[in-house]
């Protein structure tokens, strides 16, 4: 009986002191969108069809955790004009407990973007010892 308390106890610690992704929630995005460059003068109507944007996505994500989460790559898919991206944005550490902001990568495109699979973040980082 004491060798089957000792293991639940094991088991209980092991959970404990795992560190996964699932401590880790994206609290705020948006597709942030920057006009680059125009090649072709806006018409009568002020709309610019050569406009080249840089598109990133900015929000914040939070570390529900107990431990520090170091090297997390956030990725979001995305689409427009029949095209995906991947935009990634690397967060080199996030304390336990903390929220930090965080800003992909850009893509350029001509296109509006918009998220797809309602905006779910794949979230990876760094296995901790």
């Amino acid at each position: 009986m004491k060798s089957l308390h000792a293991l639940i106890l094991f088991l209980f610690f092991l959970v404990g002191c795992s560190k996964g992704t699932g401590d880790l929630v994206v609290v705020s995005k948006q597709i942030q969108r920057e006009a680059l460059s125009q090649s072709v003068a806006g018409d009568q109507f002020g709309s610019a069809a050569g406009s080249t944007i840089e598109n990133t996505v900015v929000g914040q994500i939070q570390n529900n955790g107990t431990e520090e989460a170091r090297n997390v790559e956030v990725t979001f898919h995305v689409t427009g004009g029949g095209q995906s991206f991947a935009l990634v944005a690397t967060i080199p550490s996030i304390p336990a407990g903390k929220t930090v902001s965080f800003q992909t990568r850009g893509v350029q495109s001509m296109y509006t973007l918009q998220f797809k699979d309602d905006g779910q973040a794949e979230i990876t980082m760094e296995k901790q010892d």
